[in-house]
């Protein structure tokens, strides 16, 4: 028999531009999603001497907006100081590139994502779809006459994420970030993307 799930905070999410405090130095936040499913959950790390952004929110412009409202809210009092990326998918990846610009900071993120993240956002010479993602999706069973209409709205990956920058923080399996008094060790989680940092506290 499965047990009930309890939540602590209730029915309380964030509002835009807040953050819930979650636990000592870890902080709950929402961004807005463009889709069925509406909002993907951020957090921040608090150390003495910053704020460490965990996944940034897909390039839009309410997300830009509520990132602005943070900054000058509840984020105002100490510079963002780390930047970590838990994979490339664009609701996770999507501010990066501006929020690292903005705070002269490079994206801590594991080798596997870093570099596919950068490959799938290329720009491609062609229109609509590659024939590679073309290919791929014939094999998936897609129409290909259906997926040639639909071509010129196909904007791919680019379209979703502001330019990362051309370096990063590598991230390994058992590495160890000091956030405030956290320790914490990094995981690396296959199969939802190729090298996902998963962070871990053990207290």
């Amino acid at each position: 028999m499965m047990q009930d799930i309890s939540y602590p905070l209730g029915d309380r999410v964030p509002d835009r531009g807040e953050m819930i405090q979650v636990a000592d130095g870890i902080y709950w936040l929402r961004m807005s999603l463009p889709m069925q499913l509406d909002h993907i959950n951020l957090y921040v790390l608090e150390d003495e001497s910053g704020w460490w952004i965990v996944d940034t929110g897909m390039k839009t412009s309410d997300t830009r907006k509520r990132w602005q409202s943070l900054f000058d809210g509840p984020l105002s009092g100490k510079p963002v100081i780390g930047v970590i990326l838990t994979h490339l998918h664009p609701d996770h990846i999507g501010q990066a590139g501006w929020l690292c610009q903005r705070f002269d900071v490079l994206p801590s993120m594991s080798h596997g994502e870093y570099f596919q993240a950068r490959t799938m956002a290329a720009p491609s010479a062609e229109e609509g779809p590659s024939w590679a993602v073309r290919d791929y999706m014939r094999k998936l069973g897609v129409d290909l006459e259906r997926l040639k209409r639909s071509g010129r709205k196909f904007r791919g990956m680019g379209a979703l994420i502001e330019p990362l920058p051309g370096g990063y923080q590598r991230l390994r399996a058992g590495d160890v970030l000091s956030i405030g008094s956290r320790q914490w060790q990094i995981h690396i989680g296959r199969g939802h993307s190729p090298e996902h940092v998963c962070l871990f506290d053990p207290q």
